[in-house]
């Protein structure tokens, strides 16, 4: 991944994301690295769907800075509203890395994310496998210790986010 300069960003998309095991891999993640989230979701694009989130994201205490820009939602565009969030906010970023269910590198500027993206399975979500090798790609240490506790969360929502190290 490029590396700019005291950050890291983390964007995901995957089913489910923000229940149980998933939501604790999530944290897990930004844990090791100090990462925090930027939402690339399309659940962004509704105030209500984004509300949850980000509630969520606060009590399980994932920091969450921003969202992508909204693009056109039925061309498949998720890599390139990434990269102009990078472009636009990531000043001092010193990696990132993407987690989506979705084939991102097919899509339309999808090769920008080459080495910074690990795909997740639609049924399993975030995976422990998964969030190994996003720490990996953020530079930090894979500790598998089971975490103290899970976020209880309403209904499961699918996620889209970032996260950056600061």
């Amino acid at each position: 991944c490029r590396q700019l300069a005291a950050w890291q960003v983390i964007c995901c998309n995957e089913e489910n994301i923000l229940v149980g095991p998933r939501l604790d891999q999530l944290r897990r993640i930004t844990k090791a690295t100090g990462a925090k989230v930027v939402l690339s979701t399309n659940w962004r694009r509704y105030a209500a769907f984004k509300r949850r989130l980000l509630r969520t994201l606060q009590r399980a205490r994932i920091g969450c800075v921003g969202s992508t820009p909204l693009l056109d939602e039925h061309l498949p565009v998720r890599p390139q509203e990434i990269v102009r969030w990078l472009r636009r906010h990531g000043a001092g970023v010193d990696g990132w890395v993407v987690l989506d269910d979705r084939d991102l590198l097919s899509e339309m500027g999808g090769a920008k994310l080459t080495n910074c993206f690990v795909k997740t399975c639609p049924r399993a979500g975030l995976t422990a496998s998964a969030a190994d090798e996003a720490i990996r790609i953020l530079g930090g240490t894979v500790d598998r210790a089971k975490p103290a506790h899970s976020v209880p969360v309403a209904s499961p929502l699918a996620a889209a986010t970032a996260t950056v190290k600061v």
